[in-house]
């Protein structure tokens, strides 16, 4: 057998001008079929598990069966997002199970608006830098894990829409020297707006990332074009705030009549909380930890400070990832600090690292904006975190140009930028494959619902809920949180549409989810449901669903584990007042504080009626009368300019109200719910069921 040759040093020589010559060729053009196959790969090498299989996930099953009245309707333009009720008709072609092969193209489909966002990513920072580096820097964004749920769940895709809009506005915008400049300049500018009406969210890309060429502006050794990033910033500023004008428009005129979309179209007013909000996540970026930390005391604050599910066993980052982004983070911070002392030492001229240290501070900001000022924006799941990994892009392009003239430095910089996305790859695999898997144990637990019917001999089902549904993982899937990885058939209004659209079951709906649902049959006054938590209260504790028919009904209850309860405030007797709060209590089960270990609950109240502009105090109090006995406070909330708000907040209430049951004194005591001005012991609202919280 022939040996093969080594390679000789004439073929390294002749190797090494080639190289050379592709390198100088990313000096002189952007190279974009090339980035773009490349990075096309890229993704579907990292998130492969989720492409070759159909599958279909919660909101999916819902705007499957849409009808017009629904796609132009209080829903879509309640929430300002009229492109929605445009993408809404691609359902039609994967609404069927057997449409599998339109459901696994849509989502190539998607993908393909997801890598060309990242190709535009690269091709503006190659516009300031012209380095072959502009793409390496835009593969944080490309393959960080958690912004697979914008691209890859159908439902959710127009978050990834949204961010190619603004991506796109943002690319005409600073076209410059053409001699069509003002009409690029002015569809960028429409480009910006209309992503705003299409999620809020991913349209502040383009403000996102233009902040980050600001900076890199500011790296280089030319003079600052002032004028010309002016002129950007007000293209910029003109399309967003038009866009989001628009969309609130849309918002205030189209109310949803709905608790979970009570503040939409109110701004946030609270620094502090926009502050703590901010905080958690990017420590959640960052870290991505098992346990956020609490921003509040005393014990928890309000849910979206504890979404990561709190069982988890394990942070969703390896501690190695952690460490790499803080590291990355920390070696931007170090350059920014040489390229100051060379500054001071040459130039004696601090404005270019100021200029840079404010842009990389905005970067922790901008890509969160609608979550900062948007009331209806509490609620933070991956979809809205889409823009998230343009902090780890600017990191890694402002350290990548700030060290250009230390090789050793650059060449670390590039190799700890490659750990961070050779870390990805395990976790964004597992991530999609649960994609799959989710969907399959849907249709499995689906199945079992349906042979539980005909046993019973039933066709009419309601599903009795119980944990809050985004802690509800019986399958346990590692990467579950808010709105990822839930069982369709436990989630709201959702698990009406699962039933009917993959079984030939009649699900039966509750009142209070027919503005989303528009048709099914109705649970008229929740009677039967209130039979069915009568009922849950007999049945013994499992982990698992239990299937019974609802006393004094033709319904099959799917009664889900965990305990749940619906209560009612009024005014006190003899007030005239109108306002009222309805309150949905559902059960976390354990949870661990430090080295204790408590029973939480989730509490959601809807209230209306109260004065506007106010600062009210729901406590727990002992008694339904003046003057209550003693009473625990739990939360302070303000309404909004209409005198309602939405309280979301988690509180050991099922510890709360067995405590003192062990003496004889203390034995049977209830504890009701109860709202009094923040300043005042006067009672505005007092739970009218007489039974205490179970």
């Amino acid at each position: 057998m022939t040996a093969t040759p080594a390679p000789s040093s004439d073929s390294l020589d002749q190797l090494t001008p080639i190289l050379t010559k592709k390198f100088d060729e990313f000096a002189v053009r952007f190279p974009w079929w090339k980035v773009f196959l490349i990075f096309g790969l890229l993704w579907a090498a990292f998130f492969w598990p989720a492409l070759h299989d159909a599958w279909w996930y919660a909101d999916d099953f819902w705007l499957g069966e849409w009808t017009g009245a629904q796609r132009w309707g209080p829903f879509v333009f309640g929430q300002g997002r009229p492109i929605l009720g445009l993408w809404s008709y691609s359902f039609f072609l994967d609404n069927s199970p057997n449409a599998q092969w339109a459901n696994i193209l849509l989502r190539w489909f998607q993908g393909g608006v997801h890598v060309l966002s990242a190709t535009l990513l690269a091709a503006l920072l190659w516009s300031v830098i012209r380095h072959w580096t502009a793409a390496l820097a835009a593969l944080p964004f490309l393959l960080w894990p958690f912004n697979a749920d914008a691209v890859l769940i159908r439902s959710a895709s127009l978050y990834a829409i949204a961010g190619l809009l603004s991506f796109l506005g943002l690319w005409l915008i600073r076209v410059n020297g053409s001699k069509r400049d003002r009409f690029y300049w002015i569809s960028g500018t429409s480009l910006c707006g209309l992503s705003m009406l299409a999620e809020q969210s991913p349209a502040f890309a383009g403000i996102a990332v233009w902040i980050v060429l600001v900076g890199l502006t500011a790296i280089q050794s030319a003079p600052m074009p002032w004028r010309r990033l002016v002129r950007e910033a007000v293209f910029l500023a003109i399309g967003t705030i038009t866009g989001a004008a628009v969309s609130y428009w849309l918002i205030k005129a189209n109310p949803i009549s709905m608790p979970a979309f009570i503040g939409r179209g109110h701004l946030r007013f609270d620094v502090p909380m926009s502050l703590r909000m901010l905080a958690v996540i990017d420590w959640m970026i960052v870290l991505f930890p098992a346990y956020v930390p609490k921003m509040r005391m005393p014990v928890l604050s309000n849910w979206y400070e504890n979404l990561v599910p709190q069982h988890a066993t394990a942070d969703f980052y390896p501690r190695w990832l952690q460490l790499f982004h803080v590291l990355l983070i920390a070696s931007t911070l170090f350059a920014i600090l040489l390229f100051a002392y060379r500054k001071f030492k040459t130039v004696k001229g601090m404005g270019r690292p100021i200029l840079v240290f404010l842009c990389l501070v905005l970067s922790f900001v901008a890509p969160f904006s609608a979550q900062m000022l948007a009331v209806g924006q509490l609620a933070i799941v991956l979809r809205t975190l889409y823009l998230a990994p343009v902090l780890f892009t600017a990191c890694a392009i402002f350290t990548l140009q700030l060290l250009k003239q230390d090789v050793w430095f650059e060449r670390v910089t590039v190799v700890l930028l490659l750990a961070i996305l050779v870390s990805y790859w395990p976790i964004s695999r597992k991530h999609a494959a649960e994609y799959v898997s989710c969907y399959e144990a849907d249709m499995a637990d689906l199945r079992d619902v349906e042979q539980h019917a005909a046993e019973l001999g039933l066709t009419r089902v309601l599903v009795v809920p119980g944990m809050v549904f985004w802690l509800y993982n019986p399958h346990h899937f590692k990467y579950s949180m808010l709105c990822t990885h839930n069982s369709s058939l436990a989630y709201p209004w959702v698990r009406e549409t699962f039933i009917r659209n993959r079984s030939g079951l009649q699900p039966l709906c509750q009142p209070e989810d027919m503005p989303l649902l528009v048709h099914g049959d109705v649970d008229l006054n929740s009677a039967v449901l209130q039979r069915a938590l009568d009922q849950k209260k007999r049945l013994v504790s499992t982990s698992q669903p239990q299937f019974q028919r609802i006393d004094g009904t033709d319904v099959m209850g799917v009664f889900l584990p965990g305990k749940s309860a619906r209560l009612t405030l009024t005014a006190p007797e003899g007030s005239f007042s109108a306002a009222h709060a309805t309150v949905s209590v559902n059960s976390l089960g354990p949870v661990s504080l430090g080295t204790e270990v408590a029973n939480l609950d989730s509490l959601q109240m809807t209230v209306s009626g109260l004065k506007p502009l106010q600062t009210y105090r729901l406590w727990l109090a002992t008694s339904r009368t003046a003057p209550y006995g003693p009473k625990q406070e739990i939360s302070d909330f303000k309404t909004n300019s209409s005198g309602g708000q939405v309280l979301d907040t988690i509180w050991p209430l099922y510890d709360l109200l067995n405590s003192g049951r062990e003496n004889t004194a203390g034995r049977g005591k209830q504890r009701f719910l109860l709202i009094t001005p923040a300043d005042s012991d006067t009672a505005e609202l007092v739970q009218k069921s007489p039974d205490s919280i179970p």
